[in-house]
């Protein structure tokens, strides 16, 4: 048994990225838009446009709803 009562099932989540201690495997947001963004550059001219806005339409909903997150 682990000495803080945790069941080793409880333990194992945590090392597996499953549990509340943060991943560090896990994307990261400005790795999710570059990819977002590499999906729009292989698509069609004509459809590029439309890609686009509704990237720029999440990161302003984005940014109105989190307007206290610190700038990098």
């Amino acid at each position: 048994m682990l000495s803080d009562d945790r069941s080793d099932e409880d333990a194992a989540s945590d090392e597996t990225g499953t549990g509340d201690v943060p991943d560090a495997a896990a994307p990261r947001p400005d790795e999710d838009l570059l990819s977002r963004l590499d999906i729009v550059e292989s698509q069609p001219l004509s459809e590029r446009a439309a890609a686009y806005e509704a990237i720029h339409e999440d990161l302003a909903r984005r940014l109105e709803h989190n307007p206290e997150v610190p700038h990098q």
